[in-house]
């Protein structure tokens, strides 16, 4: 196993690791930038790397000049490297695409892995054509792959939007978006966006083309069940009141894909891995990496970026990507200087402002209790163990109390996504069966490799 050196390793090339590193690279430190995907940019700049600009959205045209230097500045595209474990003393593991992997031993490392979807489980939703929203995005924007004849997206957030806007456009019939905020909680997020002309014409962008194309949208509604003979055919839906119990007749919508998606939780795997201390804000995604103003975690020498700090958008994490560098560089002895400080403020500024539009996308994403009350016994929660609701449900009665005694009865979470689908599900469907504190309890700890990685490839690597 080769062991390498640097200055700084980041971990994730989306919008904040592309940013830390065009600092660090420009104050001449040697940075390793890691990320699985072949192309750099995360899920902001993934649709748009082979676009001429990002439209009105200055993060994205921001992202994208970022991804043009780097190409221009690469001669040959780096091979993807999935890191798998971060150890003590920042010594991280990484794999290649041809699963060579390489131990890395930086002075400073930066987390910035990101987010991913948060999915709750209804009857039927495991059937093939039922996918997450960013999955839909991925089959038309990356592949060109309309992913159903006929779509629904459902859940709440702006990203069941953006699925649908993107498969309208490319030519696919979206029969509805069902979206569980009610008007209310659309107006406060209207009154939010004011404040981010981009945002807000992006969102509209959104609607006029959906209703262009006759798209139903409809808010303060819900999927109550997914239903097919082997795969989806149609979705059950219905009006929710605040709480999210269904009200009023239930009604059938034929559909061949069904895109869900409640909003984002962080990507903490590494985070937990390596020690950082956790915080939980349910207006930011729920548990995020705990920092201080510099992005400084806990473990000295570590620094988040990005939504693993608190979702927030591509805005938020170039900020917090520059500002996380400046943290390293102090953290590395060097001098900033009036410049770069007074730089270090505004950026500050512009992250609070950022968290706030964070906080109001929260809201208007969040999961009301009556849709996690009202899933059937016989809903599979736990994909991967094949867990359903039911024995979640009898577990706890039973006296398991808590996330780990959840898991070691049922082998909730032990699965090859090791619980990324379903433990923030659990988390909440805990807190509220057991009537417990208001904060769930955090995430399921993780253990190396936190990818999936052949034997072969770690026979000489450390002892973990």
């Amino acid at each position: 196993m080769d062991t390498e050196h640097c200055d700084v390793a980041i971990c994730g090339a989306g919008p904040a690791g592309l940013a830390a590193a065009t600092v660090l690279e420009r104050a001449g430190l040697r940075v390793r930038l890691l990320d699985e995907n072949i192309q750099p940019g995360g899920q902001l700049l993934r649709h748009t790397a082979k676009r001429a600009s990002g439209g009105v959205d200055r993060a994205r045209r921001r992202g994208l000049r970022m991804l043009d230097q780097r190409t221009a500045k690469e001669r040959q595209r780096p091979s993807p490297q999935r890191v798998i474990g971060i150890f003590p003393d920042r010594e991280i593991l990484a794999a290649d695409a041809g699963e060579h992997v390489i131990r890395l031993k930086p002075r400073a490392v930066i987390l910035a892995t990101g987010a991913r979807e948060r999915y709750l489980p209804f009857a039927g939703w495991t059937l093939p054509g039922v996918m997450g929203a960013g999955a839909a995005q991925i089959l038309v924007k990356t592949h060109g792959v309309l992913p159903a004849r006929r779509l629904v997206a459902a859940g709440a957030g702006p990203l069941i939007y953006a699925a649908a806007a993107d498969t309208a456009t490319a030519g696919g019939r979206v029969a509805a978006v069902l979206d569980q905020a009610g008007w209310q909680d659309q107006w406060r997020l209207a009154l939010a966006l004011c404040r981010r002309p981009a945002k807000m014409l992006e969102g509209a962008a959104y609607i006029i083309r959906l209703q262009l194309r006759g798209c139903r949208m409809r808010c303060g509604w819900r999927v109550r069940s997914a239903e097919g003979r082997g795969r989806l055919e149609q979705v059950v839906v219905s009006r929710s009141d605040a709480q999210g119990f269904p009200t009023g007749a239930a009604m059938t919508i034929a559909a061949d894909g069904l895109a869900i998606g409640w909003g984002l939780v962080a990507n903490l795997d590494l985070a937990s891995q390596a020690g950082c201390r956790l915080a939980h804000d349910a207006r930011l995604g729920g548990w995020v990496v705990d920092t201080d103003q510099d992005l400084a975690t806990s473990v000295p020498g570590i620094y988040a970026a990005g939504e693993v700090t608190g979702i927030g958008g591509g805005a938020k994490a170039l900020v917090e990507g520059e500002l996380a560098a400046l943290g390293v560089l102090t953290y590395l002895g060097g001098s900033l200087g009036r410049q770069a400080e007074a730089r270090r403020r505004r950026l500050n500024r512009l992250r609070r402002g950022e968290l706030a539009l964070g906080r109001a996308l929260a809201d208007a994403s969040r999961v009301p209790p009556g849709v996690l009350s009202g899933i059937p016994d016989d809903t599979v929660i736990c994909r991967c163990e094949d867990v359903t609701m039911g024995e979640i449900r009898q577990a706890v009665f039973t006296g398991a109390d808590s996330l780990l005694s959840l898991k070691r009865t049922l082998r909730l979470g032990m699965g090859i996504c090791q619980g990324r689908t379903c433990g923030p599900i659990v988390a909440d469907v805990l807190a509220l069966l057991t009537r417990g504190p208001h904060v769930p309890e955090p995430p399921w700890g993780t253990r190396a490799p936190i990818k999936p990685v052949t034997l072969e490839a770690l026979a000489g690597g450390p002892e973990t």
